[in-house]
């Protein structure tokens, strides 16, 4: 079952508009893709990201990756390590490769058997640790340029 969440559909009230401030800086408003077979995951996810202003689209089938990411323009992935069917690497490699897409992504993982320079690599953009903060999404989220 592919249940995609779109952006604002649980969000009540109407978007910031870019630029806006978090902590008396400038922040634009991003796009983002988050791909994760865990639907808790997703929920907190999309719900810190729109906390932060962001527009956050969210899938849990990584097949379904392609489609999903086709439907419009994001700015950064946010992708799980483990998931059945497809891996965060194979997204990965299907993002530059197939898609062509040079945007920012950061693999999700709960495990300690890939590093930093793993992601790297691979073309990646680098991993998030769960846990996680929401002082760690703002920090990553800072440094995107769109």
């Amino acid at each position: 079952m592919l249940l995609t969440f779109e952006a604002g559909s649980r969000k009540k009230g109407a978007w910031q508009e870019a630029p806006f401030l978090i902590s008396g800086e400038a922040f634009l408003t991003l796009n983002i893709l988050v791909l994760d077979d865990e639907l808790d995951l997703i929920e907190i996810l999309q719900d810190d990201l729109e906390e932060l202003g962001h527009n956050v689209s969210c899938v849990n089938d990584p097949l379904k990756f392609s489609e999903i990411f086709n439907q419009k323009k994001f700015d950064v992935v946010f992708c799980d390590h483990r998931m059945p069917k497809k891996d965060g690497f194979q997204v990965l490699k299907e993002l530059r490769e197939d898609l062509e897409s040079e945007i920012p992504f950061f693999m999700i993982t709960g495990s300690l058997d890939i590093s930093e320079s793993d992601v790297i690599d691979s073309k990646g953009n680098g991993v998030i640790v769960k846990p996680f903060s929401f002082d760690d999404l703002e920090e990553i989220l800072k440094r995107i340029e769109v």
